[in-house]
C-alpha cells in the first residue's frame, strides 16, 4: 500500500495489506516479521484472561460490574491496554497521533468487531481518534474518568512489545520528548475526573517528580503511577 520512508540510512517500512490483515514490515535483510494488531493473539488472550486482578485494572480502580470508569487513552499505541480496559467494560477513547500505527490499530479494531464473542463486544467500546490528544484537548473540562498516558520516554523496555514491534515502531515513529510527555501528564491532571494514570518501565523515574502519585502499581517490569486529578 505505502512505502515510508524512515531516516536517512534507514531501510524503508512498508505498510501493506495481505489477506485482509495490514500490516507494518521492514525490508531490511533479514528484519523482524511485519507487525499487525491481533486482538485474538495468544498474548493477547493471557492479558484478558487476567481479569480485575490484573495491574491495569487495579491501577485505574476498576470496580464492580456497571461501575467501570470510562478511559482517555491519550498514547493508545496498538491498543493493547484499551482493549483490555475495554474488555472489562470500560468506555475508551483511545487517541493515537501517527497515522499508519492508527490505521493498523483500526484495522485490528475492525477485524476485532467482526467477531461474535467478548472480543467483538469489547471493540465495540472503543472509540479510536487519530491526532494530537495535546492539540484536540485543551483541559478545561474533564473528558474522562481516567486519563492514561504511556509515554515514549524513556525507551519503552516492555514485555507487552515484542522485540520486533519495538524495532519497527521506533524507526517508524522515534523516540518521545519529555516535554511532550510531561505536558501530557498535566493535562491529564486537568482532563481526568477522577485519576491521571501514567505506565512506566519499572525502575524509571517519575514523570512528575513534584507531585506525589496517590498510589503506585508495580508489576515485573513495569509500573502505574496513579495521581488523583486536579492535584496540581
Amino acid at each position: 500500500i505505502l512505502d515510508i520512508e524512515t531516516a536517512r540510512g534507514s531501510p524503508t517500512l512498508l505498510l501493506e495489506r495481505r489477506e485482509g490483515v495490514l500490516s507494518l514490515r521492514s525490508s531490511a535483510p533479514g528484519a523482524p516479521g511485519a507487525v499487525v494488531v491481533d486482538f485474538s493473539s495468544g498474548a493477547m488472550e493471557k492479558r484478558l484472561g487476567q481479569g480485575r486482578k490484573g495491574l491495569i485494572a487495579r491501577a485505574i480502580a476498576i470496580g464492580k460490574r456497571g461501575e467501570e470508569p470510562s478511559v482517555c487513552d491519550a498514547t493508545c499505541g496498538l491498543g493493547r491496554d484499551a482493549m483490555v480496559l475495554a474488555f472489562l467494560g470500560c468506555t475508551v477513547t483511545a487517541y493515537e497521533r501517527h497515522p499508519v500505527v492508527g490505521a493498523l490499530l483500526g484495522d485490528g479494531l475492525l477485524r476485532a468487531r467482526a467477531r461474535d464473542d467478548a472480543i467483538a463486544e469489547a471493540a465495540a467500546r472503543i472509540n479510536l481518534v487519530i491526532g494530537d490528544v495535546l492539540k484536540l484537548i485543551d483541559g478545561s473540562t474533564a473528558v474522562a474518568d481516567v486519563f492514561l498516558i504511556d509515554p515514549m520516554f524513556p525507551e519503552r523496555h516492555k514485555k507487552a512489545l515484542a522485540r520486533k514491534e519495538a524495532q519497527i515502531l521506533q524507526a517508524l515513529v522515534g523516540k518521545g520528548e519529555v516535554g511532550e510527555d510531561e505536558a501530557l501528564a498535566r493535562l491529564g491532571l486537568e482532563a481526568a475526573r477522577r485519576w491521571l494514570v501514567v505506565k512506566r518501565p519499572l525502575h524509571a523515574p517519575a514523570l512528575l517528580p513534584e507531585e506525589e502519585p496517590e498510589a503506585v502499581f508495580r508489576g515485573r517490569s513495569v509500573r502505574y503511577d496513579r495521581y488523583r486529578a486536579g492535584s496540581r
